[in-house]
C-alpha cells in the first residue's frame, strides 16, 4: 500500500537558527567584523608594500645618481675603481641604470671597461635585452644607411655594435632556458667585421626555446645541439603551452645548427642557405618558402615538415627522414638525396633536375608533374608512387622498383631502364646481359607512358611490364 510522502524535514541548522535568534545575530555580526578586519589588514599590507616599493625605487635612484656622479666627475678615479662602480650600477634594479649601462657600452673604448660593462649587463639579466636591442638596431641602421661619416667612422660603429652583440650573446648563454619570453625580432647578431676580433655568435647546447627571432640576422652563428623548442609550464610535450621559437624570415646563412632541436619551430621564409643542419630535428617544422640552398641536412629528421615552395638546390639530404613531408613545388635541383626516406611525401610539382636519388625511398609518394629530368634513381624504391605526368627524361632508373607505380602521361624519353649495352641491330626484343642492373617493372602499366623507344619497350616486355606492343 502506498502511503503519502511525509514532508521533508528542514535542515537542522535552519531549525537551530530559528530557535536561537540571538546567537544567530551574534554569529553574523562576528563574521561581518572579521570580514571588515581582513579587508583593513589587506589594505594596510598593500599600502605598506607600495610604500616599500617607492622607498626602494627612491633609494635605488639616489644610489644610481651617486654612482654615476662618481663615475663621470672624478677624473682621478683609477680603472679598478671605475670597474667597481660600473659593477655596482649593474646591481641596481632600476631602468635608468640599465639604460645608462647600455649607452656607456656604446661609448666606451677601453677593452677592460667594455668587458666590465658587459658583465654588469649580464648581472642585470634578460631585463637588459630590450635596451640592448634598441641600441643594436640603432647602430646597425647607422652602419647600413651610410650616416656614419657625419658622426663616427664605420670601424668605430662596428666596434660599438660588436660590444653590444657580445652583451646580448652572454645574457642568452648565462640565462640558459630562462629567456622563453624574449623578443629579439630584427636584432643583428650576425658576424660583424673580418678581423680576428670580429663578433661570432656561439650559443652551442643552449635552450633558446620560445624566443622570438623573427627577421633577426643570425648568419654564421653556431647553435650546435641547441634547443629551440621546449615543454611549457605543464612539463608535457605537444600541448598548448609548449615554448616554440619563431625564426620566421630570419637570416641564418652558413649558421651551424647540427643536432639542434627545431621541431615544430616556425621558419617561414627563413634564409638557411649553406647552413649546417646535419642530424638536426626538424620534424613538423614549418619551412614554407625557406631558402635551404646548398644546406647540409645529412641524417636530419624532417618527418611531417612543411616545405612548400622551399629552395633546396644543391643541398645534401643523404639519409634524411622526410616521411609524410610536404614539399609541394619545392626546388631540389642537383640535390644529393642518397638513401633518403621520402615515403608518403607530397612531391607534387617538385623540380629534381640533375639530383642524385640513389637508393631513395619514394614509395607511395606523390610525384605528379614532378621534374625528374636527368636524375639518378638507381636502386630507388618507387612502389605505388604517383608519377602521373612526371618528366623522367634521361633519368637513370637502373634497378629502381616501379611496381604499382602510376605512370600515366609520364615522359620516358631517354630514360635508362637498364645500363647494359645493347647491340645496334634491328632485333626488337633483346635479353639483358647477365648481372646487369635493371629496373623492376613486373606488372607495371606502361601503356600511357610517353616517348618510349623500341629498346625500352623491348626491355619492358621481357621483364613482365605491360605495353600494347608486347607480344
Amino acid at each position: 500500500m502506498i502511503t503519502p510522502e511525509e514532508p521533508s524535514q528542514q535542515p537542522k541548522l535552519w531549525q537551530w537558527t530559528r530557535q536561537n535568534p540571538n546567537y544567530t545575530l551574534l554569529g553574523v555580526a562576528l563574521l561581518g567584523m572579521s570580514a571588515v578586519l581582513v579587508t583593513l589588514v589587506g589594505t594596510q599590507i598593500y599600502i605598506q608594500i607600495l610604500g616599500n616599493q617607492r622607498a626602494t625605487e627612491q633609494r635605488n635612484s639616489q644610489q644610481f645618481l651617486a654612482l654615476t656622479k662618481q663615475l663621470n666627475l672624478n677624473s682621478t678615479t683609477t680603472d679598478k675603481e671605475r670597474q667597481k662602480t660600473i659593477l655596482a650600477i649593474g646591481t641596481i634594479k632600476d631602468s635608468q641604470a640599465t639604460q645608462y649601462l647600455v649607452d656607456l657600452l656604446s661609448r666606451e673604448t677601453d677593452p677592460i671597461l667594455v668587458k666590465t660593462i658587459q658583465q654588469a649587463l649580464v648581472n642585470v639579466g634578460p631585463n637588459a635585452i630590450p635596451n640592448l636591442k634598441r641600441m643594436n638596431q640603432f647602430l646597425t641602421g647607422e652602419l647600413e644607411s651610410g650616416r656614419s661619416s657625419k658622426a663616427l667612422p664605420p670601424f668605430v660603429l662596428q666596434k660599438q655594435l660588436q660590444a653590444n652583440q657580445y652583451a646580448i650573446g652572454k645574457i642568452l648563454a648565462v640565462y640558459n632556458g630562462q629567456t622563453n619570453s624574449l623578443d629579439l625580432s630584427n636584432v643583428h647578431l650576425n658576424q660583424n667585421g673580418s678581423e680576428e676580433s670580429s663578433f661570432n655568435l656561439v650559443l652551442d647546447k643552449i635552450d633558446l626555446w620560445g624566443i622570438k627571432f623573427k627577421s633577426a640576422n643570425l648568419s654564421f652563428g653556431s647553435f650546435k645541439g641547441s634547443r629551440f623548442r621546449g615543454v611549457g609550464e605543464d612539463g608535457r610535450w605537444d600541448t598548448y603551452d609548449d615554448w616554440i621559437a619563431d625564426l620566421s624570415q630570419a637570416r641564418m646563412t652558413q649558421a651551424n645548427l647540427a643536432e639542434a632541436n627545431l621541431s615544430r619551430v616556425l621558419m617561414i621564409r627563413t634564409d638557411l642557405s649553406r647552413a649546417t643542419l646535419n642530424k638536426a630535428s626538424l620534424s613538423n617544422a614549418r619551412l614554407t618558402g625557406a631558402n635551404l640552398s646548398s644546406a647540409q641536412l645529412e641524417g636530419a629528421d624532417l618527418q611531417g615538415a612543411v616545405l612548400e615552395n622551399v629552395s633546396l638546390t644543391g643541398a645534401n639530404l643523404s639519409n634524411a627522414q622526410l616521411k609524410d613531408a610536404d614539399l609541394y613545388a619545392a626546388r631540389l635541383g642537383r640535390v644529393i638525396a642518397v638513401g633518403t626516406q621520402l615515403s608518403f611525401a607530397n612531391l607534387t610539382k617538385t623540380d629534381w633536375q640533375g639530383a642524385d636519388l640513389t637508393g631513395a625511398y619514394l614509395d607511395h609518394t606523390n610525384l605528379s608533374h614532378a621534374n625528374l629530368n636527368a636524375t639518378r634513381l638507381a636502386n630507388a624504391i618507387l612502389r605505388s608512387a604517383n608519377l602521373e605526368n612526371a618528366n623522367l627524361r634521361n633519368a637513370d632508373l637502373s634497378l629502381a622498383d616501379l611496381r604499382g607505380a602510376n605512370l600515366t602521361g609520364a615522359d620516358f624519353q631517354g630514360a635508362i631502364l637498364t645500363p647494359g649495352k645493347q647491340n645496334q641491330t634491328e632485333q626488337f626484343v633483346q635479353t639483358p646481359a647477365i648481372g646487369v642492373q635493371s629496373a623492376v617493372v613486373e606488372g607495371v602499366d606502361f601503356s600511357q607512358v610517353n616517348n618510349l623507344d623500341a629498346k625500352q619497350i623491348a626491355y619492358i616486355c621481357t621483364q613482365g611490364g605491360l605495353h600494347p606492343r608486347c607480344p
